[in-house]
């Protein structure tokens, strides 16, 4: 329900943001989730895409009529920027779009810097969704092989679903 609450506001937002706009003409939006690049594609701005790797790399897969949403979103948007290959390569074999990566994350080789230690751990923990998109699997299968007896601990987001089938 709450995505039908939002999907009805959507017009009323584009307006508020016309509005906005009038007194920024030049100005170049970045959106990112699906909703506000909506907002961007229909208020007629210059926008740049960012959208979350389960809006590329699982909801068009579940939902015709997200996909046709997410494709319609997207067709105007001057740039889109996406933080893996995965996504890169979804985008195109779904609508044909280039993306340009730009990942963000965890720099390694600055962490190696400060070098490694011994302590033992006695616990892993991974904060982070349980769609195919955030390996979830792998993780599993590196902590069987490295810490086979060490505990794991999953922090999820709220909002994922996939976390009622585990």
């Amino acid at each position: 329900w709450r995505k039908l609450v939002k999907l009805f506001f959507l017009p009323l937002q584009v307006v508020k943001f016309r509005r906005y706009l009038k007194s920024h003409p030049d100005v170049v939006v970045h959106a990112y989730y699906a909703y506000y690049i909506s907002i961007a594609r229909f208020s007629g701005c210059k926008y740049v895409a960012t959208p979350p790797g389960s809006e590329v790399l699982v909801r068009p897969y579940k939902s015709r009529a997200y996909k046709f949403f997410l494709g319609v979103a997207l067709s105007r948007a001057a740039s889109i920027t996406v933080d893996s290959t995965a996504m890169q390569k979804s985008l195109k074999n779904l609508y044909g779009l280039n993306a340009d990566l730009v990942q963000s994350g965890v720099d390694i080789d600055a962490i190696t810097r400060f070098g490694v230690t011994d302590t033992p751990r006695e616990q892993v923990v991974s904060i982070r969704g349980f769609s195919s998109n955030y390996q979830i699997d792998q993780l599993l299968e590196i902590r069987k092989e490295e810490l086979p007896l060490q505990g794991i601990s999953f922090c999820y987001p709220f909002a994922d679903e996939n976390y009622k089938k585990i």
